[in-house]
């Protein structure tokens, strides 16, 4: 990533990870704290898109408050020993009359493929979702309708976890 593009990232998301930082934590300090850690990984990291804006994914970071279940991710893979999970979703928005197609009938029976109703017009929207717990907090990284793969994915999360 060149300076630009980090800074171009800066401008874009430094609002965003503190309110998110400060909704999790509660304290000026510790949100202040997070969004620098946020953006120190970010700038030190091998993250490259061949496109010349920011890519469109979201970090966020909590405390681990609770156990999750992670079987409903599709995969996992060990990284410098922390678990990463990895998951694509589809998801289809339909209006409320629309009636189910053989096709979106055997997409149902796919583990991670859902049909929501209410939706003005037929749209279809990927997901990616890696997540991974580190010294007491747990890392998401979201993305939407990308073409990237699971290894980079991956990748993204071994970058933030070796730094």
């Amino acid at each position: 990533m060149t300076d630009a593009e980090f800074n171009i990232c800066v401008e874009k998301y430094m609002k965003m990870v503190y309110r998110i930082a400060f909704h999790y934590f509660g304290r000026r300090e510790d949100a202040e704290d997070i969004t620098q850690d946020v953006f120190m990984k970010l700038y030190s990291s091998n993250i490259t898109r061949e496109n010349d804006e920011c890519p469109e994914i979201s970090l966020f970071i909590e405390p681990v408050m609770e156990a999750v279940d992670y079987s409903s991710f599709g995969e996992s893979r060990d990284i410098l020993g922390t678990t990463v999970y990895y998951s694509r979703d589809t998801y289809k928005f339909v209006p409320a009359d629309y009636e189910l197609t053989e096709e979106d009938q055997k997409n149902m029976e796919q583990p991670n493929y859902y049909i929501s109703y209410g939706s003005d017009k037929v749209e279809v929207q990927t997901c990616d979702n890696v997540i991974f717990e580190m010294d007491g907090k747990r890392y998401t990284l979201l993305g939407f309708d990308n073409d990237m793969t699971a290894d980079e994915w991956y990748d993204m999360a071994g970058d933030l976890i070796q730094k």
